[in-house]
């Protein structure tokens, strides 16, 4: 798959929103036709944010998209996920 856009979100403790705005982003995706990856940087929230990121790998599946979560810790990566391919 060549990537033709990459949208990029910082996330911190937004587990209220974040379901909502990943729809949205690959809603806008779907009807753009567009190859696309899609970034979640999480600053290692304590909310639920990142569990929340792990159960949409299950519900939103398709193939015009990669997304990938990062987790970060006082500014240091500790983890790499491919959600999807």
């Amino acid at each position: 798959m060549d990537v033709e856009y990459s949208f990029l979100s910082t996330v911190y403790n937004n587990s209220r929103t974040i379901k909502g705005n990943l729809k949205s982003i690959m809603n806008a995706i779907n009807k753009a036709k567009v190859e696309s990856e899609i970034i979640i940087i999480d600053n290692y929230s304590t909310n639920g944010t990142f569990e929340i990121l792990k159960i949409l790998r299950k519900e939103l599946r398709n193939n015009r998209y990669i997304i990938r979560i990062m987790i970060i810790r006082k500014n240091v990566l500790v983890k790499v996920i491919i959600i999807f391919k």
